[in-house]
């Protein structure tokens, strides 16, 4: 229980709502090395809690959410580049046509494009988890809470 601003508060005294967004921050983190496949349980994780009663782990459940959807979208979008650009290099060389240098090099840009996307996405990812992260280690919001009033005591709906 916090008696005053400044107390240390273990997150395990807090309930499994804190503990529950500490593992989607890590499954986030975490997907970068997994091809999102952890990603898509803390997605699960944070979904499933996404009306948490807490306000401030309510905050931090919604910012997960956010963070991989636009993670799944750059990561979308990158694949989706590199595979056009090497689809559209090869393609006529499969069907028996020539090699074209030209050809080549518009599909070299496609797929620079898809690989700084996802490398976008991985940064974006790691940034924005160790943020939500250690925002909620501290005990705070991710963005304002509305329908809330910060107070010595912490938050007070009205």
């Amino acid at each position: 229980m916090i008696d005053g601003p400044g107390e240390e508060v273990s997150i395990l005294e807090t309930g499994f709502g804190r503990g529950a967004a500490v593992l989607g921050y890590a499954l986030l983190i975490a997907s970068l090395f997994t091809i999102w496949i952890t990603g898509v349980v803390g997605l699960v994780l944070a979904w499933m809690n996404r009306r948490d009663p807490d306000l401030v782990t309510r905050s931090h459940f919604r910012f997960q959410l956010r963070v991989a959807e636009i993670g799944g979208l750059l990561s979308g979008l990158g694949i989706a580049g590199v595979l056009w650009g090497g689809w559209s290099a090869f393609a006529p060389v499969l069907q028996g046509g020539d090699f074209d240098a030209g050809r080549l090099f518009a599909a070299g840009g496609w797929v620079l494009l898809g690989l700084l996307l996802w490398l976008g996405s991985s940064v974006w990812t790691l940034v924005a988890g160790v943020f939500g992260l250690v925002r909620l280690l501290a005990g705070k919001p991710i963005g304002r809470i509305r329908g809330a009033v910060a107070t010595g005591a912490g938050l007070t709906t009205y």
